[in-house]
């Protein structure tokens, strides 16, 4: 059975559940808040018993970026109650996703930790203080004989170790992609220069050819000009001689007036 407001108030003045003093009850859940936010670059440099103190109280997500969120409030249920986790709908809207949302066992004790990735193409603030969880409670149709599991300690070195600075390698990936769209444009923009190239030192001799003809035909070789300009003069000259007509009882030459003489 979902508890609403009225039961969850009832179950926690009867001491049934718990929250530490926390948690912001409404219609029929409890909002949970952050208390430390912790990145791989907590890690750096610190020592086991300073590590709790290394958690942030402000952090942005970047697009794939992960993030460990420990829980404000403590959590303690009776063997008669148990929750199911949910992302509040302000965050899962904007792409923050929470990997492990689920039950939580009748019994349990402790503090609780999400992990969250954004899954988002822009970079998303969590804080301190702010509503990270939404816990939805049951209570239980037989009481639970007891908790197996362990008490929640919260992040631990461990477990943030284990986490991913980029979901997937979606900087890497997208690196990737980026080299290999350049790669492929490179090789294009190469086999078009050849091409062009090609088309130039195929053209460049035939253009010249025809340049040597059309200014031939413009401006004619001086040599040629001088050379039927001696022709043009030579034949004026011919022209401008007289024939000489030949004598065939003397086999002498005489001139056109002398043999009409002789006629």
């Amino acid at each position: 059975m979902l508890l609403d407001k009225d039961s969850i108030v009832e179950a926690i003045e009867k001491g049934e559940i718990s929250f530490g003093g926390g948690g912001q009850i409404s219609g029929s859940s409890v909002d949970l808040t952050v208390d430390k936010i912790f990145v791989r670059e907590c890690l750096s440099n610190v020592a086991v018993n300073e590590f709790c103190e290394r958690g942030l109280a402000y952090y942005q997500i970047q697009p794939g970026g992960t993030a460990l969120v420990q829980i404000k409030e403590r959590v303690s249920l009776g063997l008669s109650f148990g929750g199911v986790l949910f992302p509040p709908n302000r965050l899962s809207k904007n792409g923050l996703l929470m990997t492990n949302p689920g039950h939580i066992d009748p019994g349990y004790n402790g503090l609780i930790t999400v992990c969250l990735i954004n899954m988002g193409i822009a970079p998303i603030a969590v804080k301190a203080g702010e509503s990270i969880a939404t816990l939805l409670l049951f209570k239980t149709l037989n009481k639970a004989e007891d908790y197996l599991g362990s008490a929640g300690v919260g992040v631990s070195q461990d477990q943030l170790s284990k986490l991913g600075d980029d979901f997937a390698d979606l900087t890497g990936r997208s690196q990737k992609l980026v080299r290999q769209s350049i790669y492929k444009h490179l090789i294009a923009s190469i086999a078009i220069f050849s091409l062009f190239l090609t088309v130039v030192l195929t053209l460049v001799p035939m253009l010249a050819v025809l340049s040597q003809k059309f200014s031939s035909s413009i401006f004619p070789d001086p040599e040629i000009t001088n050379i039927k300009a001696d022709l043009s003069r030579l034949r004026k000259t011919i022209d401008s001689l007289e024939v000489p007509s030949i004598n065939f009882d003397y086999g002498l030459p005489v001139s056109e007036t002398e043999y009409r003489k002789e006629i």
